[in-house]
């Protein structure tokens, strides 16, 4: 059985164990081997529970949870953009692992365009903080963030997206197979995403939050064109004068 239960679209070939052990590799091994040692030590909460950024891929947040499939356990791993609370990316493993957590960032990370700025949270677990981990993230240019040690409250968005996907959709269903398990996981992610209004998104899904700063944005870059400068589409033009006006201004 393989680890991630035929899900080749999210990060197959990207996490593989030949990755980590190719990144071992490179010429510069020993800076990064400083880095993650440095990163180790600090290991600083940038995201301090501020769960609203300005825009689409500032902060994601990860994490896994584990759920019994008959006589064994299967992790699923999440990745959540904050500004919409959008799923952007998610994977299902027998092994709660690096191969794991970093194919659903990864798959994420090319989704979403290889966005620049980004700030990834997690928790301290070893699937997180591998060197192998570490050191994509960096060659990436991604800051990393981390909760604090036994505190799931740093982390509390990927927690509430669990705790309602198992008391609505997992917890309520016996799944003959993997299969049939993880086809349940894509229909609720999707679901989710296209159909459960926020608080935070002031009551708008997490697609429609996106949808709507994307066109906020299409229409600012409009107006911001050199052509449109100056151009104000709500002042009508000044009216002309009639005749009559005209005759008595000038006789």
């Amino acid at each position: 059985m393989t680890d991630n239960f035929g899900v080749p679209a999210i990060g197959e070939t990207s996490a593989s164990p030949q990755t980590c052990a190719q990144s071992r590799d490179i010429s510069d091994a020993s800076t990064y081997r400083h880095e993650y040692l440095k990163e180790l030590r600090s290991r600083d909460n940038l995201v301090n529970r501020e769960f609203n950024p300005a825009a689409p891929n500032m902060i994601w947040v990860s994490d896994v949870t584990e759920i019994w499939h008959k006589d064994k356990k299967l992790y699923i791993c999440v990745a959540i953009d904050l500004f919409s609370r959008k799923v952007v990316s998610w994977r299902i493993g027998q092994f709660n692992s690096t191969r794991l957590t970093l194919g659903a960032f990864l798959h994420a990370f090319t989704q979403r365009g290889n966005p620049e700025a980004l700030t990834f949270h997690t928790d301290r677990g070893a699937n997180y903080t591998s060197f192998c981990f570490s050191r994509r993230i960096q060659q990436l240019q991604v800051r990393r963030s981390f909760s604090k040690a036994h505190n799931p409250y740093d982390n509390s968005i990927c927690e509430a997206f669990f705790n309602s996907m198992k008391a609505e959709e997992l917890y309520r269903r016996r799944y003959r197979s993997v299969h049939e398990f993880r086809n349940s996981v894509a229909a609720y992610i999707a679901e989710y995403n296209a159909k459960r209004p926020h608080a935070a998104n002031n009551y708008l899904t997490p697609d429609e939050k996106e949808s709507r700063w994307s066109g906020a944005k299409t229409d600012e870059a409009v107006r911001s064109r050199p052509e449109n400068q100056g151009i104000n589409s709500e002042t009508e033009p000044p009216a002309q004068k009639s005749n009559a006006e005209n005759s008595v201004a000038n006789p």
